[in-house]
């Protein structure tokens, strides 16, 4: 009998306040740059161009040649920052922070303590575009890996990211959760809601058409331009 290949998870995106986590699998980094790496760039690049991430490794004893290869092959490509590494794993944790890679405290630690407290929800992943019509509402992050177009409708509790064009409505920040942003690969819809504050985009806006992350800040929403990827984006 042939034996079974077991499948390796994909990594994971998840919006979290001003950055993104980057969740990487153990093992998914043991064949170097494969077809399944090139295929999570071509969804992820555009959401993670510019951006500053946190990387969290699951699993356990990971080896520095596999830490430096998510850098190397994962965050570098996707020309992303490195905010901080996190590992639940005693050893891998002391690995990174040997190697200066843990600034932001002790993450394993931060994890084990957190066991038992309220968690966000999981993000809910939306690999497609989104016609007019549809409809998501989610307690946790909303990533769409496409367009939203005009008619289509998010909700989220959390935070809401769009790779493509954003014409539709969306609706961030429901839980009123602290630090909820909406981003737009390209920004083509007329308004945004984060939480009970309502912003309004006119097409001769400096920010139509562009790449932006928006948030609240001081009681008014505050749109930012990002740099966005030389990709053109399909209005499927």
């Amino acid at each position: 009998m042939a034996a079974s290949l077991k499948r390796v998870e994909a990594p994971r995106l998840r919006g979290e306040g001003d950055h993104l986590k980057l969740i990487v699998p153990s093992g998914f980094m043991s064949e170097g740059n494969s077809p399944a790496v090139e295929k999570f760039l071509e969804k992820a690049s555009p959401i993670m161009n510019g951006a500053g991430v946190m990387v969290e490794l699951l699993g356990e004893r990971w080896n520095m040649q596999e830490i430096i290869s998510v850098f190397e092959i994962i965050v570098e490509p996707a020309k992303a920052s490195v905010l901080n590494w996190i590992s639940a794993d005693p050893v891998t944790d002391v690995r990174l922070r040997r190697a200066g890679l843990c600034p932001g405290g002790n993450g394993g630690e931060e994890r084990r303590q957190g066991r038992g407290r309220n968690v966000p929800a999981a993000s809910l992943v939306i690999e497609n575009s989104l016609r007019s019509g549809a409809r998501h509402e989610h307690p946790g992050d909303i990533i769409v890996l496409g367009n939203v177009n005009e008619g289509a409708e998010l909700v989220s509790e959390g935070s809401i990211i769009v790779s493509g064009r954003l014409r539709g409505v969306v609706h961030a920040g429901t839980g009123k959760r602290d630090g909820a942003v909406v981003f737009a690969g390209r920004l083509e819809t007329s308004q945004v809601r984060i939480g009970e504050h309502l912003g309004r985009i006119e097409q001769d806006s400096r920010w139509w058409g562009r790449s932006v992350i928006i948030r609240v800040a001081n009681g008014e929403i505050v749109v930012k331009g990002r740099k966005s990827v030389n990709r053109e984006q399909g209005t499927e």
